[in-house]
């Protein structure tokens, strides 16, 4: 129970530390939106042997990157976006893929994108005056 406790301390002392030293960055809101925008279609997305050769050429990039995970099979349960500490870290996409079946099923989160906030920035803006956002 202590072991709880102290865990529990240590890692809000931990994200306290990381907000107080984070640099917050120009247009976050609308950075992560952008970001899981490009991917949502991908929520809910059920997948195994037998719809990998009928996908997309883009699904197939992410299907290997699950594959290099152990993933052959599975339900994309999430996508979502991780916001670096500052300007130099890239941002990243996450997808949360839950394979197997109860009781044994796995959910397990995997890295699908990243870019350096200044190319977002571009990308951004471009689309919003593409848009006209």
């Amino acid at each position: 129970m202590l072991q709880v406790v102290f865990l529990k301390l240590f890692i809000f002392v931990r994200n306290c530390f990381w907000n107080a030293t984070r640099t917050k960055l120009q247009n976050e809101i609308k950075k992560i939106e952008f970001l899981e925008s490009k991917f949502v279609h991908l929520r809910n997305f059920s997948f195994n042997k037998d719809t990998i050769p009928f996908s997309t050429p883009e699904f197939l990039n992410i299907v290997s990157l699950l594959s290099e995970n152990g993933i052959t099979s599975g339900v994309i349960k999430e996508v979502y976006c991780a916001v670096p500490h500052n300007e130099k870290k890239p941002w990243k996409v996450y997808l949360k893929v839950k394979s197997g079946a109860w009781p044994f099923d796995r959910i397990k989160r995997i890295e699908i994108f990243k870019i350096f906030d200044q190319l977002l920035s571009e990308e951004v803006t471009a689309v919003n005056y593409f848009h006209g956002n």
